[in-house]
């Protein structure tokens, strides 16, 4: 048995209640499975000459496996993944625009002083694994946190196989949304916007003083291409929780979608109506709606 923290949340309307975390004990085989799939991944990028030993290789996992053994194949892993609702997401964006210290504050309720270069180097892995309860259902999410140009974008949509996408900018740096839009351009032209979610998400707004980027610029961006907005801040626990949970929703929301769509051609038709008579604005803000 392997001791985890477990993130528990609820949702009422709009609204995002974080119950605390607890701890709970899983099988150690669980465990191993996915610590085997994550350092498959690393002798792949070890192969391949990236820069591996930037970013602590021999930990890329995180503190709840760091210690797994075995090896089961690759569909063998993908299968187990799906029966535990366990999901990849992609962390995007321009170099120093914050990945690393939003994905520190998504590991606990505790406040990690993200100004404290020591407190996130402390959880400084490619991934990062969250167990979390949201209405009292439990899933697991791996943050998959490379540094900018450390691999190619089509490489990690090919090894990883994520779920959702979080393109992360800074609200002092115009040039990391224009980055932003680039990687953005090309996910649409991949077709990753049709099934997976996408999220903007416009970090650093404790930094009002050096702020370039505006909220209605930054919400123009994500409903050009049609996704969803949020803004954060690691420095002052700002929707960190919001961020979290709804990277989940959206995952679970685009499931149940694609499942209806499959079998109910009036409920695609209806759901097309509902988008386009609805709010643009407010509903990119809305992470628990599609």
């Amino acid at each position: 048995e392997e001791l985890y923290r477990l993130r528990n949340f609820s949702v009422s309307g709009k609204k995002v209640i974080n119950r605390g975390d607890s701890f709970r004990s899983r099988s150690r085989n669980s465990v191993n499975s996915l610590g085997s799939r994550v350092r498959s991944v690393a002798k792949l990028r070890l192969g391949s000459g990236s820069r591996v030993s930037s970013r602590k290789s021999s930990r890329v996992t995180s503190r709840m496996s760091r210690n797994t053994s075995n090896s089961p194949l690759k569909q063998q892993s993908h299968s187990s993944e799906a029966e535990e609702n366990i999901y990849r997401v992609l962390m995007l964006g321009a170099a120093g625009v914050g990945k690393t210290s939003l994905c520190a504050q998504f590991l606990s309720s505790d406040h990690i002083n993200t100004y404290d270069r020591a407190a996130v180097e402390a959880e400084d892995f490619v991934e990062k694994e969250v167990s979390v309860a949201l209405n009292n259902k439990e899933s697991r999410i791996i943050f998959i946190d490379h540094q900018h140009g450390d691999m190619s974008l089509e490489n990690m949509m090919m090894t990883y196989a994520p779920s959702a996408y979080l393109v992360v900018a800074a609200v002092d740096d115009k040039s990391s949304f224009d980055q932003a839009e680039r990687i953005l351009a090309y996910l649409r032209m991949s077709g990753v916007f049709e099934d997976k979610a996408v999220i903007l998400v416009a970090n650093k707004t404790d930094l009002v003083r050096k702020r370039v980027v505006k909220t209605v610029a930054g919400k123009a961006v994500a409903m050009k291409f049609g996704i969803k907005y949020i803004e954060t801040s690691p420095g002052i626990n700002h929707n960190i929780d919001e961020l979290l949970v709804g990277v989940l929703s959206q995952i679970t929301l685009r499931e149940n979608n694609l499942k209806k769509k499959s079998t109910n051609k009036v409920f695609s038709f209806l759901t097309k109506v509902l988008n386009i008579t609805s709010d643009d604005s407010s509903a990119c803000s809305n992470l628990n709606i599609l």
